[in-house]
Formats: structure tokens, C-alpha cells, sequence
């Protein structure tokens, strides 16, 4: 083999060497981006999580499918013997509150029939001054229930709570409390005149 032939040997392995680096490096490339990107998750790992706001719009779609719902438990836990009522509000102020200036949705929730036993995490309802547990609930979609007159809902089968409720603090800002104390000094000097005027 001459010279040239060595020099041309040399060549096309270095060449072949450097194909199966690049390759090698490109193979460990996709695998940590396939480790790294966390695959899609539905609700409770195999039902389709939706808003009751699709249900409403949708309820064709919906019908009869198991889904989930998560939302503020507010209102009331109504136990009829080994079932219950409960009401569940996803509008987009359930979690954020009125502050966050987006009002979208129906303002109804869903109301949901479910085993009373499931209730039991349940410890906080929204009312006035209180903000409800946020729940995860799952159940079959009933548009049009035979067994409850009509009316739209969701059959529960299991209740989870993601995060408990509890009193609503008031975060009055400290200007607004010092304008409220001075009109309330201004109006009592000024009942305060009112009456040597009139003395």
C-alpha cells in the first residue's frame, strides 16, 4: 500500500469516527429531552379535566362521558342519607377572587350527587367571608338526568380535596381606612356645629 493510499485510509476512518461521535451525541441528545419532558396528564390520570362552562355550551359533547371538575365547594354539603348534594363554582374568580378582573363564566357551577361518604374531606364551604375547599371531583356528565328531574349534573364517584378553604381575610388597603376615618371626623364636627347652631 503506498503512500497516498495510507494517507487516504487514515482519512476515511478519522471521518467514519467522527460520524458515530456526532450520532452517539445526538442519540444521548433525545433521550435526555424525552426524559426531561414530562409526558401529558389528564385528570386523575385518565379522565378529561373540564369547566362547567364547556358543560353548559356542550353538554352534547359531554353527555353520558366520565369527567373531572375542579372548583370551590361552596353553598351547602346537603346529605340525603348515603347520598349528597354538593355544588362545585370553577368561574374564573372561585380560585383567583373578584381582583383578578376577569368575570367569565356562568357564575353556577355544577351541582354534583355523590356517595356521602365522599363528602367527609370536605370541611370548608364558600359563603360570604368564606372561601371553600378546592376540590378535584369525578363523575358522569348528565345533561338531562332521568333520575333528578331534569336537571343538568354530575353522578360522582370520587371527591378529593386539593386545598382546604377557610375565612376570607379582609385586605383593606391602608389609605381607604384612613379616608374612612377622616370623613367620620369631618361628619361629627360637622353634627357637632349643626347642633350649637340650632342650641
Amino acid at each position: 500500500m503506498g503512500h497516498g493510499e495510507r494517507a487516504m485510509s487514515r482519512m476515511f476512518f478519522a471521518n467514519g469516527l467522527r460520524r458515530s461521535h456526532l450520532a452517539a451525541a445526538l442519540f444521548v441528545a433525545v433521550l435526555v429531552s424525552a426524559l426531561l419532558v414530562p409526558a401529558p396528564v389528564l385528570a386523575f390520570g385518565e379522565f378529561p379535566l373540564v369547566s362547567s362552562t364547556d358543560l353548559y355550551e356542550h353538554p352534547e359533547r359531554w353527555d353520558g362521558k366520565t369527567v373531572c371538575i375542579e372548583g370551590e365547594a361552596i353553598g351547602s354539603v346537603m346529605v340525603r342519607g348515603d347520598q349528597a348534594w354538593i355544588h362545585v363554582n370553577d368561574d374564573s374568580y372561585a380560585n383567583d377572587g373578584l381582583e383578578s378582573g376577569e368575570l367569565t363564566g356562568y357564575n353556577a357551577g355544577i351541582p354534583i350527587v355523590i356517595a356521602t361518604a365522599q363528602t367527609v374531606p370536605v370541611e370548608s364551604v364558600g359563603a360570604n367571608g368564606r372561601r371553600g375547599d378546592f376540590v378535584s371531583v369525578v363523575g358522569r356528565f348528565e345533561a338531562a338526568s332521568v333520575d333528578y328531574g331534569g336537571e343538568m349534573l354530575m353522578i360522582g364517584e370520587s371527591l378529593s380535596v386539593i386545598a382546604p378553604g377557610g375565612p376570607i381575610e379582609s385586605d383593606v388597603p391602608h389609605w381607604k381606612f384612613a379616608a374612612a376615618c377622616a370623613l367620620a371626623v369631618v361628619t361629627l364636627a360637622l353634627l357637632g356645629l349643626q347642633r350649637r347652631e340650632r342650641a
